[in-house]
């Protein structure tokens, strides 16, 4: 019995510790907005999204940080963001 308990510890345990979080972003202004991203430890990286453009999965599978202007959203799992008029919303509740 005691085999079975830890082998469904270790399934949970390695299900957590391969959980990925899913980060989009969407720039529905008509300009292009710069966004700057942190993920951990790693220099925060600054990109150019174009109006109407989307990128998918941007944060590689761990939290991270999202900067438009002065406005930061810290992400905490799978979710999805939205410019419009210049600001970072969240699509996800988040």
């Amino acid at each position: 019995m005691s085999n079975v308990i830890a082998s469904i510890v270790c399934a949970i345990a390695m299900s957590l510790a391969s959980a990925a979080y899913a980060v989009d972003v969407a720039n529905q202004d008509d300009k292009d907005h710069e966004i700057t991203l942190s993920i951990g430890e790693a220099a925060p990286v600054t990109f150019m999204l174009k109006a109407g453009q989307s990128m998918t999965d941007i944060c590689k599978g761990e939290s991270c940080v999202l900067m438009l202007n002065e406005t930061a959203r810290e992400t905490g799992g799978d979710e999805a963001f939205v410019i419009k008029e210049g600001n970072l919303f969240s699509r996800t509740g988040g």
